[in-house]
């Protein structure tokens, strides 16, 4: 008595491979096969709610559906019928994902002879028990030569598979879940996955979100960060399918898990890049410009402290940059000290990234040997730190460091990226300062910047022409340098309002007042003053326009005036 024909699905749109495949069950011994053909996923999909099919050979791109969602879809609308692919697609990777969404074969067109497609499909057809017999016969003969992927998920390296039970306990782990995540089979069978999730994510209840999604929907995938053995967080793509048996019961889950670190430190060493270069590009001028750079990359990588160490040409030593400052907590001693040390090269965090032109990081600075600042740190808390040079070619421009409150251990792959950016900024900021220097070293009037103590911090060549101090004399120097001595507390008492208060009487406005020269002269000035604040406070940057030519001209028409006057009167 002939055995029952083994009806197959053929979901394909290409009529040569669907006609190559006919042709290739066709020749087959008993049982002996029945194909039906359709072009798209859809039609397919129609079918099989329609009639009874012992197996589906089905193609990954279709007109309707496209790569493993076309798997995911077959699998959800008949999760009882097995599945054999049967695609142009040669990709170890994917046959391993599509044989843990739920495959039981992965063939490849152009590699698969009569023999294999039909020992691929009798491995998992069902028949009754009348025609098991013929079925085992032929299976045992197929059998001999073992189809290379059967092994597949054990010894795959590039990918964590895994399976759960359905309460998400870890049943089966490959090799490729070892590397990658570090635990040995015997360590980690029977533990519930959720070990591989950081604890913020557990008290958020994502492992138990990520079954019910998978159990509903049939398949979860998201991105994120999971722990290995040794407690170190890495990127991962993670996918888990829906395992159910033929009456539809859920049996388990499979999981592949994607380590994506790599991927994911060069979109953020690409974002960093482009955030960081905006930030210097958008500065309206050189001081804004390196704040803007501190502030970003605080913001992006998450370190309380940041600021900038500029060379010193004369005294060929480091100083802290007292416009150039981020701080996302109290750290007053910390910053003062820095504003008062000087590095030369080796010394100190600046002075060693100085020294070597590259990058430096430290785990914790109250314990290392090279950081002078160490007792001031340790006053607010402040633990790791790392900073990176800012090069204009072969010359440094300046040094950025950062400071976290807790212990880190060094990122190499984000030091490499920080010293790539360090090139960057140097010509960023260097055109930056070059334009804002351009502006002031050539305007016709003084331009003067002061920090918020009202110490001097800019002084273009305009102001040693009409002050008669040079730029080293001015530098550092209180405002009161150039004002009369009888202005001096009304000063101070305006400076320390408008800090307390934020009140001010002379900001954004033109007003006239009294200048004094360094031989002692007073003249008339008209100042034009605004300010900008960083995180270190307030700075002020002031145009001055010498009003003495100006009062001359007025005073010799009053006079022409007067005189005229008087001519009138006399006549």
């Amino acid at each position: 008595m002939p055995h029952k024909r083994i009806r197959v699905l053929l979901i394909e749109d290409n009529p040569g491979d669907a006609k190559l495949v006919r042709v290739m069950l066709k020749a087959a011994t008993e049982p002996g096969f029945e194909v039906q053909h359709v072009k798209d996923l859809q039609t397919g999909l129609a079918q099989m709610k329609s009639q009874d099919f012992d197996v589906l050979l089905l193609d990954l791109n279709l007109p309707d559906s496209q790569d493993l969602g076309t798997l995911w879809r077959a699998h959800a609308h008949a999760p009882s019928i097995p599945i054999v692919i049967l695609t142009g697609i040669e990709d170890r990777q994917k046959a391993m994902e599509a044989m843990t969404r739920g495959a039981k074969d992965y063939l490849v067109k152009g590699k698969v002879d009569a023999h294999l497609l039909e020992r691929a499909i009798l491995r998992y057809v069902k028949v009754t028990d009348k025609e098991q017999h013929g079925v085992e016969e032929r299976t045992e003969e197929l059998l001999k030569n073992e189809h290379p992927f059967r092994l597949l998920v054990e010894k795959a390296e590039r990918s964590a598979i895994l399976m759960l039970d359905p309460n998400g306990r870890i049943s089966s782990w490959n090799t490729g879940a070892e590397r990658i995540i570090g635990y040995r089979a015997d360590e980690i069978i029977g533990q519930h996955f959720s070990c591989f999730y950081p604890p913020e994510d557990q008290k958020l209840g994502q492992p138990a979100a990520a079954l019910r999604v998978a159990a509903s929907e049939g398949w979860f995938e998201k991105e994120g960060w999971r722990i290995r053995k040794d407690r170190s967080r890495f990127w991962a793509n993670v996918a888990i399918t829906a395992l159910r048996d033929e009456r539809g019961r859920l049996v388990g889950f499979s999981k592949v898990t994607h380590d994506l670190s790599g991927l994911k430190r060069a979109e953020e060493a690409l974002q960093l890049l482009a955030n960081v270069t905006a930030a210097a590009s958008s500065g309206e001028d050189f001081h804004t410009a390196m704040s803007g750079c501190v502030k970003e990359i605080c913001r992006l990588r998450k370190w309380q402290v940041g600021q900038v160490w500029a060379p010193d040409p004369i005294k060929n030593v480091l100083l802290c940059a007292p416009q150039s400052f981020h701080a996302e907590l109290p750290c007053a001693s910390f910053r003062q000290a820095s504003l008062e040390t000087e590095f030369k090269r080796g010394a100190g965090l600046p002075g060693r990234i100085w020294e070597k032109n590259s990058p430096a990081w430290i785990v914790d600075v109250t314990k290392d040997g090279n950081f002078p600042r160490a007792r001031f740190a340790a006053e607010h808390g402040l633990k790791a730190a790392f900073g990176f040079p800012i090069r204009d070619g072969p010359n440094l421009f300046g040094v950025f460091e950062f400071f976290a409150a807790e212990i880190r251990d060094p990122d190499t792959p984000f030091l490499d990226a920080v010293d790539k950016l360090g090139d960057r900024l140097g010509e960023v900021l260097r055109t930056s300062e070059e334009r804002f220097r351009a502006v002031s070293e050539t305007a016709y009037n003084p331009i003067i910047s002061a920090n918020r103590e009202g110490n001097i911090i800019h002084w273009n060549k305009a102001a040693e022409r009409t002050f008669g101090y040079t730029s080293t004399e001015a530098m550092g120097k209180p405002l009161t340098l150039i004002m009369p001595e009888r202005f001096h507390g009304a000063h101070r008492q305006g400076l320390e309002r408008y800090l307390r208060t934020g009140e001010a009487r002379v900001i954004g406005k033109r007003i006239e007042l009294t200048g004094r020269r360094q031989n002692g002269d007073e003249f008339p000035i008209e100042l034009s003053l605004a300010s900008w604040e960083t995180s270190e406070g307030a700075f002020f940057t002031g145009i001055i326009r010498d009003l003495t030519e100006r009062k001359q001209a007025e005073q010799a028409a009053e006079l022409a005036r007067s005189n005229a006057d008087l001519q009138a009167f006399a006549y």
